[in-house]
């Protein structure tokens, strides 16, 4: 169905290829997933297999159903080919008044008659659990749930080739599954879909071919376990499962290392019989002084309730206190709150009822430059946060608005813990999307804030960039300083956080240390999974509960391979 010969593609402006020389083939009927490092050159290829012209030099050639696909007039593409990215609110049209308008647009615009129309809406909207929120206005809705609109609108047009961009980054482990059965179901029926994703873990289930790119170039192509699992995709920064990691850092060498649950459960079940010994946690000692404790919590909430201007009752009665120093993730399902609890923290939102105190100022009243002082926030979308003209400014507007001291070295230590200290003179909108993630990231952390609050910091970072963002969490903990990470990501959670509170209709369903949740059943039931390693230890029925590859090595007594 996709014939891509010879590939290359060169930005204006720049000396480095974003793809040389990528040729392969991708079969009718099948899901295609490519993978690779943040610069590999995934979303240049992505767009490009969608008919995307772009800024940029292109050679070779791209047959998209037997068309050259950069030769095809508008119309042609858009009924041959349709492309979903990742960034939600730029695939809206901005234009309707609801989620049904907004799904059903593509099809109004093309004279679908009214009767079809509704009755294809309604089905990709039970397909996608999207049916509560047709009467909604696009723009009330969180990230997650305006990602699956976006999708919506996308199948329902159903194009012969669909080309994803990280289409679940923002989505519940509910939500994620059901795009992903219903591309294995428009698949089967006919539709070639080619999706760019940094969660292998969906990929070994859902993919029937995997293409590894490493510096525009592809490195290999196969089967998802064979790619996914292999040594070349951890060296090139693509990622590995935490299933991968755990086997080989518990020496255990299968011909194909385990990449999904079955094939960790499988690989495990086989090395010992018995279960391992759970690593030995040293106790304080107990002639230490106990810290003496702090009389001013960093964050109060105290039942607090939110809406928003449409209607939506976004917080019910929340209350939270959260210590100053600890690592907390908050959780939960897409529309349960997580965003609006963010902003009340920032003062962006205030409550109907309740109070919100941070660092022992009431939000309410206090000034948001005040508040500033005490809590920094990096949102979801990188490009709602940035409008300087270089990196470096960027990184020192925070700073100089809060009058700190020794900007210089702030703004330095900052570009050296996100990896931008060689960028410092770029424009902001001239990086990647992953760098201008960090970017944000470096911003706030010059601002040098007690308290820093991190929305979605994973989505869209490859392996590198994520150990990045785990060692500026250590480091700020090493600071005894708050940190709040708002995430689906749970293994990134149960490495790097201490406690997580889980939200539940704008509710705090559950507040539990990191490893008492991931051992417990209330994670699975209202959240609808667990990290990995949990998993493992649950199919397995261990008594104990591993939150990183290195405590399943320590346990079964292997040195890291």
């Amino acid at each position: 169905m996709i014939t891509i010969s010879e590939a290359s593609y060169t930005y204006f402006g720049t000396n480095d290829s974003a793809l040389r020389h990528v040729s392969l083939n991708v079969p009718r009927n099948s899901i295609c997933g490519i993978v690779g490092p943040n610069g590999a050159g995934k979303t240049t290829l992505a767009k490009l297999i969608a008919g995307w012209r772009g800024p940029g030099q292109f050679t070779g050639s791209i047959q998209v159903g037997g068309r050259n696909i950069r030769e095809a007039g508008a119309l042609q593409r858009s009924r041959l080919v349709a492309f979903v990215g990742d960034n939600p609110p730029l695939q809206l049209t901005g234009f309707t008044e609801t989620v049904a308008e907004e799904i059903a647009f593509g099809l109004a615009n093309r004279g679908v008659p009214r009767e079809r129309m509704i009755a294809r809406v309604r089905d990709i909207a039970d397909r996608l659990g999207l049916r509560g929120l047709l009467d909604r206005a696009p723009q009330s809705l969180s990230s997650g749930e305006q990602q699956c609109v976006a999708i919506a609108a996308t199948l329902i047009q159903r194009p012969r080739v669909l080309v994803l961009d990280e289409p679940t980054t923002m989505l519940d482990p509910q939500g994620t599954e059901r795009v992903f059965e219903t591309l294995r179901d428009i698949a089967a029926s006919g539709v070639t879909v080619v999706m760019v994703e940094h969660r292998t873990e969906v990929l070994r289930e859902y993919a029937d071919t995997i293409h590894l790119l490493s510096e525009g170039q592809r490195m290999t192509s196969g089967p998802p376990r064979e790619v996914l699992g292999s040594r070349l995709a951890a060296a090139s920064g693509a990622g590995i499962t935490r299933f991968t990691a755990a086997a080989w850092e518990a020496a255990i060498a299968p011909d194909m290392p385990p990449v999904s649950l079955d094939d960790a459960v499988a690989a495990f079940e086989g090395f010992l019989a018995h279960e391992p010994h759970p690593p030995v946690i040293a106790p304080a000692d107990p002639a230490e002084p106990a810290p003496p404790p702090r009389n001013v919590p960093a964050v109060v909430l105290r039942n607090v309730h939110a809406s928003y201007p449409r209607g939506v009752h976004a917080l019910r009665g929340v209350t939270l206190e959260i210590p100053p120093g600890n690592q907390v993730a908050i959780v939960g399902r897409n529309g349960a709150g997580k965003s609006s609890l963010a902003r009340v923290l920032s003062g962006a939102l205030l409550p109907d009822i309740g109070s919100v105190s941070i660092g022992g100022r009431l939000t309410r009243e206090t000034q948001p430059e005040l508040l500033a002082r005490s809590i920094g926030f990096v949102f979801q979308n990188p490009d709602d946060q940035l409008f300087a003209r270089t990196v470096k400014d960027e990184v020192a507007f925070g700073p100089r608005q809060l009058k700190r001291t020794a900007i210089d070295t702030l703004v330095n230590d900052a570009l050296e813990a996100t990896g931008l200290s060689d960028k410092r003179d770029i424009h902001p909108h001239d990086l990647s999307h992953a760098d201008r993630k960090l970017l944000t990231i470096a911003s706030v952390l010059a601002m040098n804030t007690p308290i820093v609050v991190l929305d979605e910091p994973t989505v869209g970072l490859d392996a590198r960039a994520i150990g990045l963002v785990a060692r500026i969490i250590a480091e700020l903990r090493d600071a005894d300083r708050t940190v709040i990470t708002i995430t689906h990501d749970l293994d990134f959670v149960a490495e790097n956080c201490d406690r997580i509170v889980l939200l539940g209709g704008g509710r705090v369903s559950a507040d539990r240390t990191t490893r008492n949740m991931c051992a417990s059943e209330i994670l699975s039931d209202l959240y609808g999974r667990l990290p990995q390693l949990a998993q493992l230890a649950r199919a397995l029925q261990w008594g104990w509960c591993p939150l990183t590859p290195a405590e399943v090595g320590s346990a079964f007594g292997a040195q890291p391979a």
